[in-house]
């Protein structure tokens, strides 16, 4: 079989399939409204694995006084389990068949960049909604469910403290429950082992309508009609979560899905971005793009694909186009029939380095 190479010559620059196809992924991290990159920023590395220890408190503390000519003490860092892993790939490729260039062939070539270019910058989608939904992953459940070809399972467990993945005293669906008591015990939790108070309350909508129907939130936020069979409005209960208890505002979230591959099965299915029976204490956000490991809940680590090492796409990095990251490139065949691959690739991982830095409470 023939050797595949670079399908560069005179039709698409390899540089600029990689181009688009980091710009694709950096506009999704940054612009996308679904993106949790702000909670888990992506960190360029030169490395196949990782080791980390967990923060388990993270709060500085107090500087020493010391006497003249004594000695300066370091701080005592808060610190949990160590934990080492490996960055996998990920990668999505398309086809260009003898069939689809016949059928371009009286515009061949820009037709085919066109084709070529839009193949990347949907591969490159499909990458970062796969790695956004093991973010998502990594925040809600402090785990990550790795399926794919060769038979890969893995389950990485970011080791979140039981006590943070709590199941309320009274569920919300029962009409004896209290939520706003609830809401309270968890922020307090949450500030006991933070040092901070949590950012934000994410409810999915599911978990927010029936808070706003609940009979105890309706009376707390308006008592004079507490005995009607009605909503509070959102409104009302922000008032009372922030002005009058000092929580953090509610977020409502939408129930979102993604559809991806099911290796039991050979089909597709589509599965909840977050989960829909619970209610999150959130961290402050980051910057998708300036990681820091002190402050953010996690990182994205982006390693060197082994892919970059092919011909032609060797040839394109340098000091300021750096090898780490998403790389895409175009293959041609030249075996009878020939046929032209049009593939994304990388080497990365949600990394949790402060799993406790989200409460995740069920509620119905």
């Amino acid at each position: 079989m023939a050797q595949n190479e670079m399908a560069t010559s005179g039709l698409i620059d390899p540089k600029l399939v990689i181009t688009v196809a980091r710009k694709t992924l950096a506009d999704w991290e940054v612009n996308n409204h679904s993106s949790l990159a702000p909670y888990l920023p992506s960190k360029e590395v030169k490395d196949i694995a990782y080791e980390i220890d967990y923060i388990d408190d993270a709060a500085v503390t107090a500087a020493n006084w010391r006497a003249f000519d004594g000695a300066a003490t370091s701080e005592t860092w808060g610190s949990g389990a160590k934990a080492v892993g490996s960055l996998m790939p990920v990668s999505r490729i398309f086809s260009v068949t003898e069939e689809a260039k016949l059928r371009m062939r009286y515009d061949a070539d820009e037709a085919l960049k066109r084709t070529y270019l839009d193949y990347v910058a949907r591969a490159a989608k499909a990458i970062a909604l796969q790695i956004n939904y093991q973010r998502a992953n990594a925040l809600f459940n402090a785990k990550l469910s790795l399926q794919g070809s060769g038979g890969l399972r893995i389950e990485v467990d970011f080791n979140r403290d039981p006590a943070f993945n709590p199941t309320a005293t009274k569920l919300f669906s029962d009409p004896a429950a209290n939520p706003f008591e609830q809401l309270l015990i968890w922020r307090d939790q949450y500030f006991d082992k933070n040092h901070i108070e949590p950012a934000e309350i994410w409810m999915p909508s599911v978990v927010f309508r029936q808070f706003l129907r609940h009979p105890n939130v309706i009376a707390a936020t308006n008592p004079a009609y507490a005995r009607e069979p009605k909503f509070a409005t959102r409104k009302a209960v922000n008032e009372v979560m922030v002005d009058t208890l000092g929580l953090p505002p509610i977020v409502e979230k939408s129930a979102e899905k993604v559809k991806v591959d099911d290796f039991d099965t050979g089909k597709t299915k589509l599965v909840d971005v977050i989960p829909q029976d619970k209610v999150f204490f959130m961290p402050k956000p980051g910057s998708a793009v300036a990681a820091n490991d002190f402050e953010d809940y996690g990182v994205t680590l982006w390693g060197e694909s082994a892919n970059s090492d092919l011909p032609g796409i060797n040839k394109v990095f340098d000091d300021k186009f750096g090898t780490p990251g998403i790389i895409a490139g175009v293959l041609t065949h030249e075996t009878f029939p020939i046929h032209s691959e049009v593939f994304a690739d990388a080497l990365a991982m949600p990394v949790v380095i402060q799993p406790n830095k989200v409460l995740a409470g069920k509620v119905l």
